[in-house]
């Protein structure tokens, strides 16, 4: 079967881990096993101990597995949670643990049969011989039978061990074997897995399998899941280059001395598309680390750059470390991120600023970890150079952190954020976000742009900071703890460091403009919150623009409550500036304001001209009157009199009341009784009655001072009841003078006289028709053909009495018209009793 082509990528690094060798080993003794298993690491030693290490490499548990034989082998069967060791070249134990085998270095296999859980007894017997030595065992289980691949050095095979009685003889699967350690079990598929120089190859029970071709000596393979490792021993170059293994160690040539030996693991995907290999170094530096790093500056190309750097880090070697990283950057195919990082790192850990500016502002496109870089600028107090990674990459966030936090340049942060476009999100975020602090140290300019940005009028400018080139001194804070984990930290964030110049300040100037949609002011009012002077400005300046209209409500009830806290807050007999203009907004935007938005705050704020003006606007001039009343305020009740009793005339009876309600309050009133009383009795507001009920409730008001209101009462009394009598009189003449007429013509003939027509003028001629109401017509003018004709000059005046005679005569009927009269009657009831009276709604009416 034809080989693969396998591919290789850097997987991982492999770091070392310093475990407490004089707490495991005894003297004289090595680790010859290990393997995994009860939450712990198992080591098996050559002095026949075994030792537990937790998660931490911490012993836990100890005891003697073997009495002075080393343990070669270890395993641990996690469905029985039993740990089986043996001492020998190799052996392979079954999963339910009924079959053991045991192969020997003089070519003997054994197989030990029984129940070995509960010790009830077992078997052993010999089941293969051979002169070549056996390099590796391995169960196998195939339709519940079990399989026994054997390898040695020139052979593989394969023993039934499942039949009882007689084992038939092997069968030679294959007749090239393998080095030891070099077979395993691939559980994934269920076939075992042999490693040679030249490839890997699969056995199944129909013989060999597919093979991949992998060269170079090894001495261990292991499987785990669907990965398969390889471990690759160190190889000792010749000195003539053309004997060099074609492996990948071949890639470091000659350059590559028997000081800095090589030793690789490689981890291979089962489904055989990847391979990864680690190489690391198993020889040491001797001290001499400038011809070390030399040496490994040489066979950058060939090495793994984290064994390198973690050797000259774990020593301190922080200038050779610079000169490898810098080598390594002159291979751009082996850079990442971490490398550049960590160059960076070592550079502010030397303090050498020239290097750190050279290589941040080159334009060689350097990759990195940006947000780690400009932490670690920041920390190292190089805020300049912070700042220009940030705003290389459009980090708006991180620039106005690091010049408003670090560097204290309010008037840079603030150039700066004037040249963000403002339709971005990151311009409105800032400017609400560092808005507050802004104001603490700029508020004119920060103010102008708050109301120039909400406005709608914000343009940006073409501004660079003034002192971006210049290089500021780090403190001698030490960076050691963060310099040794920057090469290990990962961030998928890592951006790019683009081509860029530095380039010299410039003045500030505006640059084309963007439309915009503005956002809400209400989100920029909580900003304002230490600075009410700068607010009313704000709003004062929103109220008047045009795309504020949706919330011009909101505002103007805000600026309106700013008017009148400053109001509140100045001291008695200051200037009124600010009632006035809480006074003008109300004249000029009242609409606008909420009615009871603007009562509320008028009430809180003691500001009574804004009560007064909404009740005017609602024409509520009986609950100004009152308030005025209510406190007790005579002077100003008696000017709401004056200036809203001619709209509301029921004021005055009320006005009444209040000034007799106090003798403190009538002596401040004055004069204003006998004028009330005046009006009242003027426009017929209350009953003379009423007013004297009024005036003596309480006692306040003498007769005196309404001596002269009595007189003229009575005195314009006494009139109308002469007047009414002579009404009376002529109406009761007027009456018996119809009553005669009546009887006159029931009793005694009329004569008609009349000689000329009524309704045409001319002589009367025959024929002719005569009323008794003395009107006298031609026949023919009359234009009737009925028999008892009506007098056309007299049928008006008839129809209109005798549609007033029906009408009384059917409200007669009507109850309830009579009592909502009287309810609604705000006069003389009488009056309205004596009006129905007279339609004869009291007419006793027979049932």
């Amino acid at each position: 079967m034809a080989s693969k082509i396998w591919k290789t990528f850097t997987f991982f690094d492999s770091s070392t881990m310093k475990l407490p060798m004089n707490q495991l080993q005894t003297e004289g003794s090595q680790i010859t096993s290990i393997c995994s298993g009860m939450r712990c690491i198992l080591l098996g030693l050559s002095n026949g101990d075994m030792v537990g290490l937790s998660s931490k490499y911490n012993k836990v548990i100890t005891w003697r597995a073997h009495e002075g034989k080393p343990i070669t082998h270890t395993t641990y069967l996690e469905s029985r949670q039993i740990l089986v060791t043996v001492s020998m070249t190799c052996f392979s134990v079954t999963d339910d643990l009924s079959d053991v085998a045991a192969a020997f270095a003089n070519g003997v296999v054994i197989l030990v049969r029984g129940d070995l859980v509960h010790d009830r007894g077992s078997k052993q017997r010999v089941i293969f011989e051979s002169n070549e030595p056996i390099t590796g065992i391995q169960f196998a289980q195939e339709n519940d039978l079990y399989t026994l691949y054997v390898t040695t050095t020139e052979r593989v095979m394969t023993i039934k061990t499942s039949i009882r009685g007689h084992i038939p003889p092997p069968r030679v699967l294959e007749t090239t074997g393998c080095a030891l350690g070099c077979l395993t079990m691939d559980k994934a598929t269920g076939n075992v897995l042999v490693a040679r120089n030249d490839a890997l190859y699969y056995y199944g029970p129909d013989g060999r399998g597919p093979c991949y071709a992998y060269e170079g000596s090894k001495s261990f393979i292991g499987s785990f899941g669907t990965y398969v490792a390889l471990l690759l021993p160190p190889q000792n170059l010749t000195t003539n280059p053309a004997a060099t293994s074609t492996s990948l160690r071949h890639i470091l040539g000659t350059k590559r001395e028997n000081t800095f030996e090589v030793s690789t693991l490689v981890i291979l995907d089962t489904d055989l598309q990847f391979i990864a290999h680690i190489e690391a170094f198993t020889g040491g530096i001797k001290g001499d680390y400038d011809n070390a790093m030399q040496q490994y500056m040489q066979a950058v190309e060939g090495t793994q750059p984290s064994q390198v750097i973690r050797k000259f880090l774990d020593i301190q070697r922080i200038p050779n470390l610079i000169q490898y990283l810098e080598e390594l950057h002159r291979h751009a195919e082996y850079v990442t991120t971490e490398h550049t990082t960590l160059l960076l790192n070592c550079y502010a850990k030397l303090k050498d600023v020239d290097k750190l500016e050279s290589f941040i502002r080159s334009d060689k496109g350097q990759q990195f970890d940006l947000n780690t870089v400009i932490s670690l600028c920041r920390q190292a107090g190089y805020f300049t150079q912070a700042v220009y990674l940030a705003r290389q990459n459009s980090e708006v966030d991180i620039v106005m952190d690091i010049l408003l936090e670090d560097m204290k340049k309010f008037s840079d942060g603030m150039k700066f954020l004037v040249t963000l476009e403002p339709h971005a999100v990151k311009m409105h975020r800032n400017l609400v976000r560092w808005g507050r602090l802004l104001l603490n140290e700029m508020p004119r300019e920060t103010t102008a742009l708050f109301i120039e940005y909400y406005s709608g009028k914000y343009v940006p400018r073409d501004e660079l900071l003034d002192d971006e080139s210049s290089i500021s001194q780090p403190p001698s804070s030490g960076l050691q703890g963060y310099l040794l984990q920057l090469p290990y930290l990962g961030n998928p964030l890592s951006m790019s460091l683009s081509t860029t110049t530095a380039v010299d300040a410039r003045v500030s100037r505006p640059v084309k403009s963007f439309p915009y949609q503005p956002p809400p002011p209400q989100s920029a009012f909580s900003i304002f919150v230490d600075h009410p002077l700068e607010f009313v400005k704000f709003l004062e300046a929103d109220i008047v623009n045009e795309k504020t209209r949706e919330t011009l409500p909101e505002i103007s009830s805000t600026l309106f409550e700013m008017y009148l806290h400053h109001a509140s807050q100045d001291a008695v007999g200051s200037d009124d500036s600010w009632r006035n203009k809480a006074t003008g907004m109300l004249e000029n935007n009242g609409r606008v304001l909420g009615t009871s938005e603007v009562l509320l705050l008028s009430h809180l704020c003691g500001f009574h001209d804004g009560t007064t003006l909404v009740r005017e606007d609602q024409r509520l001039y009986f609950d100004i009157f009152r308030s005025h009343t209510s406190s007790k305020n005579t002077v100003g009740a008696m000017a709401a009199l004056k200036k809203y009793g001619a709209d509301d005339p029921q004021l005055y009876p009320a006005a009444l009341t209040y000034l007799i309600s106090n003798p403190r309050i009538l002596e401040d009133a004055g004069d204003e009784l006998l004028s009330i009383l005046d009006v009242i009795e003027k426009e017929c507001l209350m009953a003379p009655l009423q007013v004297v009920q009024i005036l003596s409730k309480n006692g306040v008001a003498t007769v005196r001072m309404i001596r002269k209101y009595l007189s003229g009462m009575i005195e314009r009394e006494r009139l109308e009841i002469q007047q009414d009598q002579g009404y009376i009189d002529g109406y009761r003449r007027d009456t018996t003078m119809r009553k005669q007429e009546i009887a006159d013509l029931e009793g005694k003939p009329v004569v008609f006289q009349p000689s000329r027509c009524s309704f045409c003028g001319t002589s009367l001629e025959l024929p002719a028709v005569h009323f008794l109401c003395k009107h006298s017509f031609h026949q023919r003018c009359l234009n009737v053909s009925t028999e008892a004709p009506e007098c056309p000059t007299c049928a008006a005046g008839n129809a209109a009495i005798k549609a007033i005679r029906q009408a009384q005569e059917e409200s007669a009927d009507q109850i309830g018209i009579f009592k909502t009269a009287i309810d609604v009657a705000e006069g003389d009831r009488f009056a309205t009793i004596t009006d129905f009276f007279s339609r004869s709604v009291m007419k006793d009416r027979a049932t």
